[in-house]
């Protein structure tokens, strides 16, 4: 069973969870940049959390089903189609073989996730599929897709081979499923805890902050290793923005010394030598990965405690999506 790759987008990998525990070796975790689009995609086809997806970015490209397929689309809205009609996203869909998949331009949001029951079944490396060409590192030979690929997945079961056109489920996931949704009134507000050098930072700036009143500018140079920013307010790090490599993070905030914030992101290396003003929480995360460049973000400060308690409740959340899929497939083939 393969998807065929007629057009590829801008910048179309395969990722899964990442390459975890390779890090003490200085192997970068990768993964998706939006994990809570991504997740919610594979449970919709009964996938479990790490199962190889397709991450499409800002543009996504042209596919051909060369067997029948079990698909989820979720993340940024890039106008699927299948066959030259809407393909409906935050939904399982059925698509019988030979059918064309045609992603267009994101009007909302930067990644979109597209992923098959059973995941893509391509090289892996380290534990992981996940593509991450700094290092040429699998997905597809260590690279984005390129034309002509032919990505293996698994067999699709028996009663989901759809009988039409395409088949799609009555039901779909609503907005408050869709974790790293659209910017409300031109900002995405994003939570976050004091980085490890917070103390070391202005006072005003800290102020600020907390106050909620501490906004940036997601800049054009930002990709899969970091986010590039423009603050309201250059922060200003007492003794100096040089320090011993400290480990980082997805969603560590380091302030080099043109007071530029950086966010580290999916790719992002395994070590940094810049203080840390803030940490995004890794609820947030994805709402982060999907600002566009020249999108605001405000910074909302949280504790520890309520990061971790949103945390869990996003992952029951889950939990309790991947049981009612799993339902509605044994309701299916009874």
């Amino acid at each position: 069973m393969t998807l065929l790759v007629r057009k590829p987008g801008l910048w179309t990998t395969v990722q899964d969870g990442g390459r975890r525990g390779w890090q003490r070796y200085g192997v970068p975790v990768g993964g998706p940049m939006d994990a809570a689009s991504f997740a919610a995609a594979n449970a919709l086809v009964g996938n479990g959390d790490d199962a190889a997806a397709l991450e499409l970015t800002l543009t996504g490209g042209t596919y051909e089903a060369a067997a029948d397929l079990s698909i989820a689309v979720c993340g940024a809205d890039l106008s699927p189609t299948v066959d030259g009609a809407p393909l409906p996203m935050w939904r399982p869909v059925d698509v019988p073989a030979g059918s064309e998949l045609r992603f267009g331009s994101a009007s909302v949001g930067r990644y979109a996730y597209l992923a098959v029951a059973g995941g893509f079944r391509t090289a892996v490396a380290l534990g992981s599929r996940s593509t991450a060409p700094r290092d040429a590192l699998p997905g597809a030979d260590g690279r984005p897709l390129s034309a002509g690929d032919a990505l293996p997945t698994a067999p699709v079961a028996a009663s989901r081979r759809p009988r039409g056109p395409y088949e799609a489920a009555s039901w779909y996931l609503g907005e408050p499923w869709r974790f790293s949704g659209p910017a409300v009134a031109g900002e995405r507000v994003v939570r976050a805890m004091p980085g490890a050098e917070w103390e070391r930072f202005d006072a005003e700036t800290r102020r600020t902050i907390e106050a909620g009143e501490w906004t940036c500018v997601v800049r054009a140079e930002s990709d899969r290793m970091g986010y590039r920013l423009r603050p309201s307010r250059p922060p200003q790090a007492a003794g100096g923005t040089s320090l011993l490599s400290s480990a980082v993070t997805f969603g560590t905030v380091q302030v080099p010394p043109d007071g530029q914030p950086i966010a580290l992101m999916a790719d992002r290396q395994t070590t940094g030598g810049y203080p840390r003003l803030l940490q995004i929480a890794a609820v947030d995360a994805g709402c982060l990965a999907q600002a566009r460049p020249g999108d605001v973000v405000r910074i909302r400060l949280i504790a520890p405690e309520e990061a971790s308690a949103v945390w869990i409740e996003r992952m029951r959340r889950l939990r309790w999506l991947r049981d009612r899929v799993r339902w509605a497939e044994r309701e299916r083939n009874r």
